[in-house]
């Protein structure tokens, strides 16, 4: 497995440093939860702390990109039929 390779070179004191730390910036995110901040009056009495892992915060950044181009494509669609039904107006220079 990649991530147990990642682990191995950066337990292996005989590896060169550099070698080591690219190991483990490549490892941390599978090994390690992310903290997402939140309201200091989110919960019952207290501070709410929410962990999101590497993997839960990819997807979310997947959605994102999905909905951009969702709007890209909506706002291209709506450019070719403004050009359409309107022929006479240049999408550029305005009236023709």
């Amino acid at each position: 497995m990649p991530l147990e390779f990642m682990l191995s070179v950066l337990r292996d004191e005989g590896a060169p440093t550099k070698v080591r730390m690219w190991a483990a910036t490549r490892a941390a995110p599978y090994c390690h939860a992310r903290l997402r901040p939140v309201a200091a009056n989110a919960g019952v009495g207290g501070v709410q702390v929410v962990y999101v892992t590497h993997e839960q915060r990819a997807d979310e950044l997947e959605e994102i990109d999905a909905l951009a181009r969702l709007e890209r494509e909506r706002v291209d669609t709506d450019n070719q039929r403004a050009v359409r039904d309107y022929p006479a107006i240049h999408p550029v220079h305005g009236v023709v």
